[in-house]
């Protein structure tokens, strides 16, 4: 059998990721990171038909049917679209702050992206046709010498040269409501703590029926806080959070 040697006549090639946390709020269990990336070459989207939206004006279930339809897409298309997760756990967070939780995680898929990017044999193969390397970032911070960070990285690799320009780092104040990448980011890591959350009320039964978790996916309302109240905290809530209610903690 003959072996197809015709190249892509590639001439241009954008990279769009997005970058959105869930759970800062929450009195229970980790920070949620989650990084959407879409590679367009000659501006191809698998994700076009997707109507996308803030995730906080969606319903649990609307949640749950773009993130099905955004996994199925990726299962599909797996050199030019990846996701990635970083989970923060309440002990990190107690330690370095909500804020600097946030920012380590952010940093932590800026790298994994670029790790994937950079190990795409399409992309090294065509680095003179990348246009850009976006980082889209909700919010208003980014993490401390990020720039800095990147070059570094960068230097292990052939393509340093070609690249150091194009990758930019993007903040958008309230990005989840008009940028597409920062949504699907915001969907996925929405309902990966979601589900998180109640897989840790099914394993300890005891968490559910003191503090409602299953339903309240750890934030703040009466019912967990009487919970608090009652049987003091375990090992998944923020201590940093709660330091009025603290007492003796669960198993």
């Amino acid at each position: 059998m003959k072996k197809n040697n015709k190249k892509l006549n590639i001439k241009e090639i954008i990279i769009d990721i997005g970058l959105d946390e869930v759970g800062r709020g929450s009195l229970f269990g980790p920070l949620v990171i989650a990084s959407f990336m879409i590679i367009k070459i000659d501006n191809k989207n698998p994700y076009q038909k997707i109507e996308l939206k803030d995730s906080k004006k969606l319903t649990y279930n609307q949640r749950l049917d773009l993130f099905k339809k955004i996994i199925n897409i990726i299962k599909n298309n797996k050199d030019i679209s990846k996701i990635y997760f970083c989970f923060i756990s309440n002990d990190i967070i107690d330690k370095i702050n909500i804020l600097n939780a946030n920012l380590l995680g952010f940093e932590k898929l800026i790298i994994q992206n670029l790790k994937n990017i950079l190990n795409n044999k399409v992309i090294v193969k065509n680095i003179n046709k990348v246009k850009h390397i976006n980082f889209y970032i909700d919010g208003d911070k980014k993490p401390k010498d990020i720039e800095n960070k990147i070059q570094e990285f960068l230097k292990t690799y052939h393509s340093f040269e070609m690249l150091k320009n194009k990758i930019n780092i993007l903040n958008y104040i309230k990005g989840d409501s008009n940028i597409k990448v920062i949504q699907a980011a915001a969907i996925l890591a929405k309902v990966t703590r979601d589900k998180y959350i109640q897989y840790l009320s099914k394993k300890y039964p005891i968490y559910d029926s003191r503090y409602n978790l299953y339903n309240n996916k750890g934030y703040y309302e009466e019912a967990h806080i009487k919970g608090i109240k009652n049987y003091g905290l375990t090992i998944y809530h923020r201590k940093s959070f709660l330091k009025k209610y603290l007492q003796q903690t669960l198993f």
